[in-house]
């Protein structure tokens, strides 16, 4: 039953604060757009920043469903040059 199902549910908490005072420990990214499209056609830009860095990158795209490759190259580009993964992303 429901009852049964909600009682024996796993639940995964995040810290109460996350830490962000070495790199990599929280990247966060938003997407602003649609915008006027550029020469090339690009109107909306992913943005992508390490907290503790400030390390920002900007990365123009023709649109929106771009993003999930766009992040996993990205995280695989950051991974390959820092031997390590972000802790945690928020978006």
């Amino acid at each position: 039953s429901c009852k049964i199902a909600k009682s024996e549910r796993h639940h995964h908490h995040l810290p109460e604060s996350i830490p962000r005072n070495h790199p990599l420990d929280l990247f966060v990214t938003d997407v602003l757009g649609p915008l006027e499209a550029d020469p090339f056609g690009h109107q909306f830009l992913l943005m992508a920043r390490n907290h503790a860095s400030t390390f920002s990158f900007v990365f123009p795209m023709k649109t929106h469903a771009e993003v999930p490759d766009l992040l996993i190259d990205l995280i695989k580009k950051i991974h390959c040059t820092c031997l390590k993964l972000a802790n945690f992303a928020k978006s």
